[in-house]
């Protein structure tokens, strides 16, 4: 099965196509890999956040801070 990768919406899509050539490259491969095995994909490339996970926290806050711009906008 191959799955379907969606983006939330125009603004995050151009917010990578800004990203350093060698991280869209990374995401490129990451997000084939996801395509391609879905949920089951698995660590080092994915891993949930939140309860239960050793996220540092500031991570777990810039990625919560930008969720709501997102989303407010």
């Amino acid at each position: 099965m191959t799955w379907e990768i969606t983006f939330y919406n125009e603004k995050v899509k151009m917010q990578i196509r800004l990203f350093p050539i060698g991280i869209q490259t990374n995401l490129t491969y990451i997000l084939e890999l996801i395509k391609e095995l879905g949920p089951n994909l698995g660590k080092p490339h994915t891993a949930p956040l939140g309860k239960g996970l050793k996220t540092p926290k500031k991570d777990l806050d810039l990625a919560i801070k930008r969720m709501k711009e997102i989303k407010n906008e």
